[in-house]
């Protein structure tokens, strides 16, 4: 009995660790069941060493005895082909899924493009994981300006690997919000992709109804659709949520200032900062400048966030698209000028200058008389 107990327990451990990698918890008890093997039999032959002298074996024939060890030697090798085979599988994907992150990271789209078709080629138990991996940082790409070859159609390709995963785990809600996340940004490809993005975001509300995550992407939604209102009452829910919480208060802020509540704009940034929530990209250091510019006339405090969000740019790799620092640094020279430092502003436009083509901005007839008040242009 004791045979079968130990020998069951070294083919499950044995067999788990084909999905699993060991833990010092697993470790420390595998070892200690060989151990124990070793003390209950060393017991038994130093303590009755004579009977198991007197016990003679069965007679086994000489060719059964040649042939066993052949054969399970034969079968064994079979069966390792197995464990062998899936865990290069896996090892290859894990190596490919690394250099299409890799490549995104230096933004080489191309060569990201190859590794990830080849990793999620290859037949491995986290080929979903692989699928979610590459629509994200293609979705990432997308968003900082980066394009992929052939996007239209690989926008479309990646989708359907969503839609397979969601198909493939329909309880998990996170796969549900993943796939209206990637439709939200490539909704310009696709007129059906909004409609489709809030069902996803009310299937996952079904399954995790109070997930604020799935709030956050059922309101970008609905600003992608220009229902603004609805939009704003989902923000308003979120906070409930979780009052406590810096992000929601942050990103209300931002929607009521939008909207053109600046008293409400001003206390749900003000909460956000006092929950150590602050603007932390060069978009949101953008937005939240035009509105202490705009609304509140603060310029100081503008320049002041104007400034943070080229620093912002300076600090990120990869690196944003160069249309947002250019606008950011216009938004700082206009800033300067509104404050009175006319030399900041001349030296921010100078510099705005080498990259842009100023007279090819749409605000150029405005921006005219400054720029020839400062001496920039005749």
């Amino acid at each position: 009995h004791l045979s079968a107990i130990i020998a069951a327990a070294i083919i499950g451990y044995l067999v788990q660790n084909l999905f699993l990698f060991d833990t010092i918890g697993t470790y420390l008890m595998f070892f200690l069941v060989l151990g124990f093997i070793n003390s209950h039999f060393l017991i038994l032959w130093t303590s009755d060493v004579q009977k198991f002298k007197e016990v003679q074996p069965p007679r086994i024939d000489n060719n059964i005895r040649r042939l066993n060890p052949q054969i399970l030697t034969i079968v064994f090798l079979l069966l390792s082909l197995v464990p062998v085979y899936y865990n290069y599988q896996i090892f290859k994907a894990s190596r490919h899924e690394y250099w299409g992150i890799n490549y995104f990271l230096n933004r080489l789209p191309e060569s990201s493009l190859v590794s990830f078709s080849r990793a999620v080629a290859a037949p491995t138990p986290y080929r979903d994981d692989i699928r979610k991996s590459f629509a994200n940082i293609v979705k990432q790409a997308y968003q900082q300006g980066i394009n992929y070859p052939s996007l239209s159609e690989l926008q479309e390709n990646l989708a359907g690997y969503l839609k397979l995963v969601i198909n493939r785990h329909p309880k998990d809600f996170f796969n549900y919000i993943t796939l209206a996340e990637f439709e939200n940004i490539f909704y310009q490809y696709n007129q059906n992709y909004l409609k489709e993005a809030e069902e996803l975001a009310q299937k996952a509300l079904e399954l995790s109804p109070k997930r604020q995550q799935i709030y956050y992407v059922l309101a970008k939604t609905k600003l992608l659709e220009g229902d603004i209102p609805a939009a704003y009452k989902i923000f308003e829910k979120v906070v409930s949520f979780n009052p406590q919480a810096g992000d929601p208060h942050f990103y209300f802020g931002l929607m009521a200032y939008g909207l053109g509540d600046y008293q409400k704009g001003a206390e749900e940034i003000a909460k956000a900062e006092e929950l150590g929530r602050v603007a932390q990209t060069l978009e949101e250091y953008v937005a939240l400048g035009n509105f202490v510019g705009d609304y509140h006339h603060d310029y100081k405090q503008a320049i002041e966030l104007y400034q943070l969000a080229l620093l912002a740019y300076n600090n990120q790799l990869p690196r944003v698209d160069q249309r947002l620092k250019a606008n950011a640094l216009l938004k700082l020279a206009v800033a300067y000028y509104f404050d009175g430092d006319y030399e900041q502003s001349r030296q921010a436009f100078l510099e705005l200058k080498e990259s842009v083509d100023l007279k090819q901005l749409p605000i150029y007839p405005e921006l005219q008389p400054v720029l020839q008040e400062l001496g920039i242009e005749e």
